[in-house]
C-alpha cells in the first residue's frame, strides 16, 4: 500500500490537536526549603499560538518522515506526541539547546512558561472535550537512581504542567526495561507493548509521552457492505483489501483541482477524520510535499462552508503498526545541537559528564474498521551522558583477593555467588 494512506490518517492527530527567559535556579533534590511551583495558565492567544506552531511542526515532520521511508511503506505518526515529549525536555534545556527545541517545534514566539501553560491547558481540554471519544494522554520521566542527580525544579515543572510520573530506577537492571515497557502498554491500552529493547550504558533518563485515541463513527459503516476490492499501489500493482462502503451519505466534502476531501465525524462530531485523495495526475508523495498548514486551513474552511452533500465513499479497513527513529530527521529540522557534546541540558540535573539526547524513538498503531478508529502513539527521548567516568557495579558473581603489598602475600581469596545467603 502506498504512502497516501499515511497522509490521510495524519489528520486524526491534526484535527484533534491541531524565546528564552530567566532560567530557574538549580536546586538539589530533597531540598526542604524549595517552594512548590505556582502554576500559571495560558491565555486564549497563547493557546492559539501553540496550536499554530505545533501544526506547522506536524506538516514538516510528516513530510520529512515520508521522504525518509522506502517506497510503498505506510506512515502513521503523532507529531503531537513528539512535540509534547520535547516540551518536557525543554524545561531542562538551556541556551542554544532551548532555542533549537522551541524553534523546531514552531514555538519560538512563546516563552518556556507560556509553552508549559498552553500545553497543560490544551491537553487537558483534549481529554475532556467529547465523552463519546476516548483520548488518553500520559507522560513519564524515568531516571537512573545512581547515574544522575535530577534538579527538583525540573521535576516539579514537569509534574505540574505535564502530569508526568517521575521515578528513579536502577538502569543497569534489565527489569527496568520491563517496567518502562509496562507503563507504555498500560497507557496505550495494550496497543503498543514496548518502546525499549535495552538501556544503553550511557543512558540515564527517558522522557516518554503516550497517546491513546478511540472513537466510534457518528455514522458507522454497514459491515454487510464490506467486501474485497482492489487497491492500486503507487507502483501500479493491485492489492486485494477489505473495502468498507456506503452510498449517498450526507458528508462534508471539499474538492480542488489537486484533491478530493471528505470529513467523517466521531462521537459528538468534535473529533473528525479528514480523508484526502489526490487526483490521478498527482502522487500521494507530491501532495504531501506541498501540503502545509495554509492549505489545511483552506480545506477546513471549505468543509465548513460547503453544504453537506450526498457522497459515495469506499474506504479500506486498516490494522497497522509503525516505528521510526527521529534522530536524523530532527537534527535536520534544527535540533542537531541536542544530539552531541554541545547540548546544554544542565537544567535537568548533574551526572558524571555532559547530558545529551541519545535517541528519539517513535511508535504508533492504527486500526480502522466499520465501527470507528483506534490509534496510539509513544515517543521516548533518551538522555545520555558524554565523557562519563567508567563505572563498575558488582551485581553478578565476582572474585575477591586480600593481599599484603610489601611481601605480595595473598591472605584471602573468595568467590561471591550470592550475597543474600
Amino acid at each position: 500500500m502506498n504512502k497516501f494512506l499515511s497522509f490521510l490518517f495524519l489528520t486524526i492527530v491534526l484535527a484533534a490537536f491541531c524565546s528564552c527567559e530567566d532560567e530557574e535556579p538549580v536546586v538539589s533534590p530533597g531540598d526542604p526549603d524549595i517552594d512548590p511551583i505556582e502554576q500559571i495558565f495560558a491565555t486564549p492567544e497563547e493557546e492559539a499560538e501553540l496550536i499554530s506552531g505545533a501544526n506547522d511542526f506536524c506538516f514538516e515532520i510528516f513530510k520529512r518522515t515520508c521522504v525518509a521511508q522506502e517506497d510503498g511503506e505506510n506512515v502513521f505518526i503523532s507529531p503531537f506526541s513528539v512535540s509534547m515529549a520535547f516540551s518536557m525536555l525543554n524545561n531542562g534545556a538551556r541556551g542554544d539547546s532551548r532555542a533549537a527545541i522551541t524553534e523546531t517545534l514552531g514555538l519560538g514566539n512563546l516563552s518556556i512558561d507560556q509553552i508549559n501553560a498552553a500545553y497543560h491547558d490544551v491537553y487537558q481540554r483534549l481529554i475532556e472535550l467529547d465523552p463519546a471519544v476516548q483520548v488518553d494522554i500520559a507522560n513519564s520521566i524515568w531516571h537512573d537512581n545512581d547515574g544522575i542527580v535530577v534538579n527538583d525544579g525540573f521535576v516539579q515543572t514537569n509534574e505540574t504542567y505535564y502530569d508526568a510520573l517521575v521515578t528513579a530506577e536502577d538502569f543497569r537492571n534489565p527489569a527496568t526495561v520491563d517496567l518502562i515497557n509496562a507503563w507504555v502498554s498500560d497507557n496505550t491500552n495494550g496497543k503498543i507493548e514496548s518502546i525499549l529493547d535495552e538501556i544503553g550504558a550511557e543512558e540515564v533518563m527517558f522522557l516518554i509521552n503516550a497517546i491513546y485515541f478511540k472513537g466510534l463513527w457518528a455514522t458507522p459503516f454497514d459491515p454487510e457492505l464490506t467486501q474485497e476490492s482492489g487497491f492500486i499501489t503507487e507502483a501500479g500493482a493491485v492489492e486485494p483489501v477489505e473495502m468498507m462502503s456506503e452510498s449517498a451519505m450526507q458528508r462534508a466534502t471539499y474538492f480542488t483541482e489537486n484533491y478530493k476531501a471528505v470529513e467523517l465525524a466521531y462521537g459528538d462530531s468534535i473529533y473528525t477524520m479528514t480523508l484526502i485523495r489526490p487526483e490521478d495526475n498527482l502522487t500521494a508523495d507530491q501532495l504531501a510535499e506541498d501540503f502545509n498548514q495554509e492549505e489545511w486551513n483552506t480545506l477546513q474552511a471549505g468543509l465548513s462552508l460547503s453544504p453537506y452533500s450526498n457522497t459515495i465513499l469506499s474506504l479500506p479497513k486498516l490494522d497497522l503498526e509503525y516505528e521510526i527513529s527521529y534522530n536524523d530527521i530532527l537534527s535536520a529540522m534544527g535540533m542537531g545541537v541536542l544530539f552531541g557534546s554541545s547540548a546544554d541540558l544542565t537544567g535537568i540535573g548533574t551526572a558524571g559528564g555532559s547530558l545529551y539526547v541519545s535517541r528519539v524513538q517513535h511508535k504508533s498503531y492504527l486500526k480502522l474498521d466499520e465501527a470507528g478508529t483506534e490509534a496510539a502513539a509513544v515517543t521516548a527521548i533518551g538522555v545520555g551522558v558524554t565523557s562519563a567516568p567508567p563505572s563498575i557495579r558488582f551485581n553478578k558473581p565476582f572474585l575477591m583477593v586480600i593481599s599484603e603489598k610489601e611481601t605480595g602475600a595473598i591472605l584471602f581469596m573468595g568467590k561471591i555467588e550470592n550475597p543474600a545467603i
